[in-house]
């Protein structure tokens, strides 16, 4: 249901390459059983997700939740908490990224994976009329690579932009 709050995350812990990480990881809206997820970080009562720390060494291999008080449809950031930090092994983390709703109300989770978990973000309600704008990881290399993306973006307009003017009549070639 797309008003249901995030309550907590089930997880499996695993290896990829002989590195400990997140194997598996599911949304909990209620504290039921998940197949396969033995392991669980679920919110106080009243509480729900409001954000993640997560940590990578060198995959993604540690999180830890940020709780908010149910405020009606919205969570209040000012009456929060943090969970104990879930990590996959003793690795020093090289890479982390902070997402918070602001007090939206999270929904779900994202990301991708494959043999394990490769990516892990939230999903938050917008208000009516509000649009979605991406979230800027706190770490320097997702800024970076934010960066890099839009760079990709420039050039392949730039490109399409070209194309368009060489098919015109009377347009130099290259």
């Amino acid at each position: 249901k797309p008003d249901t709050p995030l309550l907590g995350l089930a997880y499996r812990l695993g290896a990829w390459d002989r590195h400990p990480c997140i194997d598996g990881i599911r949304p909990l809206f209620a504290d039921v059983p998940v197949k396969h997820y033995t392991e669980r970080v679920l919110a106080k009562p009243g509480y729900a997700v409001g954000g993640v720390n997560l940590e990578a060494s060198p995959y993604f291999a540690g999180f830890q939740i940020i709780f908010m008080k149910l405020d009606g449809k919205t969570l209040n950031p000012k009456d929060s908490y943090t969970s104990d930090w879930v990590r996959a092994g003793n690795e020093k983390p090289t890479q982390s990224a902070t997402y918070k709703s602001q007090g939206k109300l999270v929904v779900g989770i994202h990301g991708s994976s494959g043999a394990i978990t490769n990516t892990m973000g939230i999903l938050y309600q917008l208000a009516p009329g509000e649009t979605a704008k991406t979230p800027t990881p706190t770490d320097p290399q997702a800024k970076a690579m934010e960066e890099y993306r839009r760079r990709v973006e420039r050039m392949r307009a730039a490109q399409e932009a070209r194309k368009r003017v060489r098919g015109k009549p009377g347009a130099k070639s290259n």
